[in-house]
């Protein structure tokens, strides 16, 4: 997610948009493969 904020003085993970008309989000899927491994004797 991408916005225009102000961090918070008190707390610095606190971010407040200030202008909520530029609030921008890329939706997508991420997709994990995972390999089946084989091992043989």
């Amino acid at each position: 997610m991408f916005f225009i904020s102000e961090q918070s003085v008190v707390n610095p993970e606190i971010f407040y948009a200030t202008n909520d008309r530029v609030i921008y989000a890329i939706v997508g899927h991420i997709n994990h493969f995972l390999r089946k491994k084989t091992f043989s004797a």
